[in-house]
């Protein structure tokens, strides 16, 4: 009986199949296919170099466009950075744009504000804003390192 051009397709498919059953791949036989780079990887290498390599305090508010107590918070951020900027820097992080960092750093409600210095977690007080000014001003003003003073001459 002749063979049809189906047959060794058919075999090949049959025992690609059989190996890949055994945890076997055999050249030409493929594989699970090798993701691409996601862009969660350069949300990994951003907040290294933002937030965990900076060399002052950094407020990191995990929040999101469509919510509305993260963008009441953002004025009392704004103003944080602009009273102790020297001292501390402000980061947001859209958890819908960077959910890798939502995940590792387990925040479940938004707002959520942690701070950071040298790599580490100093502080992370949860979900919720605080509903003042002072408020936030006092939870972090703590973590700071003291203003430097000139010396008059």
């Amino acid at each position: 009986m002749p063979e049809t051009t189906l047959e060794p397709v058919m075999r090949r498919f049959v025992l690609c199949a059989l190996l890949l059953l055994i945890g076997a791949v055999p050249p030409g036989c493929g594989g699970p296919p090798t993701p691409p780079p996601m862009a969660e990887d350069k949300s990994q290498v951003w907040f290294e170099d933002t937030v965990l390599k900076a060399d002052k305090v950094v407020l990191v508010e995990f929040g999101a466009s469509w919510c509305g107590p993260c963008q009441r918070l953002k004025p009392f951020l704004h103003k944080l950075e602009q009273e102790y900027g020297d001292r501390v820097k402000v980061v947001d992080v859209d958890i819908d744009e960077h959910p890798t960092l939502q995940r590792r750093f387990r925040v479940g409600g938004i707002p959520h504000i942690m701070l950071f210095s040298n790599g580490e977690v100093l502080a992370n007080p949860g979900a919720g804003a605080p509903p003042t000014y002072e408020d936030l001003k006092e939870m972090v003003v703590q973590w700071l390192p003291a203003e430097k003073q000139t010396v008059a001459r």
